[in-house]
């Protein structure tokens, strides 16, 4: 295994028009948990079919994020654009998953609707104005944990769904923000890409539509014309939207999905979407958020380990 492996990236360095195509993604991560030196070329971990490296991203952030170091991770040696992009998906998982499991923060740095850039490394060059680096050992992210886990999940032939790399993206990036609120509401709204809203059976949507339909035929004296023809539109809106339902059902049919048995969650994750929604719209707090943010913490690591396929490293 290792001499086909070599093989092949002296293939990938010597013969790139054979494989042309990388991937790569910037992001910020929380340095005070993992760290990064750069005092020379090295890669940070190996599939059977690319190589990782990461080093600092060329253009590094200005105005209020000036103090945080933006690096690029980049992984090469596709023969085509769609075959780096389903490896540049999953090597945003990767990193995300790594983070989720060792518990430390990283926000990716978008440059286009997806977090990956697919590029052809004959005419583009994503190392330009950089110098290749390596991981330092820092708690509780080591150079060969980092590696180890990045590198199970890029082996993986598991297809990358897009919503939970969502939610994966929105947990870890909540671990950058100051503010217990923001961290809180960051962690709470994580969970939201993971809920798939299930339609009622038809017994409740005939019921539903049958207040439709009453809708539109009733006369409403105290507002205009324009405003009678607004206000039934909003009010049909909402009333679709109850043929399926709500977000907070569908969250909570997530968080029983993982634990079968077990209520506590289920209520945790219910008083947390409460004590959310409550903070949104009126502004409020509570005098214990961090607790409550540890503990929906420790859940939703759970809803991801069992979504990944992996053990978490930290805080099972």
């Amino acid at each position: 295994m290792k001499e086909a492996r070599r093989k092949l990236f002296i293939e990938i360095d010597r013969e790139p028009k054979r494989r042309p195509y990388g991937a790569f993604i910037d992001f910020f991560v929380e340095e005070e948990n993992i760290q990064f030196e750069f005092d020379g070329p090295s890669s940070l971990l190996a599939t059977d079919e690319a190589i990782v490296q990461i080093h600092f991203a060329p253009d590094q952030p200005l105005g209020s994020l000036r103090e945080k170091k933006l690096y690029r991770a980049i992984i090469e040696g596709f023969a085509t654009a769609g075959e780096a992009e389903a490896m540049g998906l999953s090597l945003s998982l990767s990193l995300l998953w790594s983070a989720i499991t060792k518990d430390f923060g990283v926000r990716l740095d978008y440059h286009s609707p997806l977090p990956c850039i697919v590029y052809d490394r004959i005419h583009f060059d994503p190392h330009s104005g950089s110098t290749r680096a390596h991981l330092s050992n820092s708690f509780p992210a080591t150079a060969s944990d980092l590696a180890e886990l990045m590198s199970d999940v890029l082996g993986s032939s598991t297809v990358v769904d897009r919503q939970l790399l969502l939610s994966m993206e929105l947990y870890a990036g909540a671990s950058l923000e100051i503010s217990d609120r923001a961290k809180f509401l960051g962690r709470v709204s994580a969970l939201e890409p993971l809920a798939t809203q299930n339609r009622y059976p038809d017994s409740i949507t005939k019921l539903i539509d049958n207040f439709r339909q009453q809708l539109q035929s009733v006369e409403l004296a105290d507002f205009s014309n324009a405003d009678t023809a607004k206000l039934k539109a909003s009010l049909d809106s909402r009333l679709k939207q109850l043929q399926q339902e709500s977000i907070r059902q569908a969250l909570l049919r997530v968080v029983r999905e993982v634990f079968p048995e077990d209520e506590e969650p289920v209520r945790a994750i219910d008083e947390a979407y409460a004590l959310r929604s409550k903070m949104l719209h009126e502004g409020t707090t509570d005098p214990y958020l961090d607790r409550k943010t540890h503990e929906v913490e420790r859940i939703i690591r759970r809803i991801y380990a069992a979504r990944v396929g992996k053990p978490l490293k930290i805080g099972n």
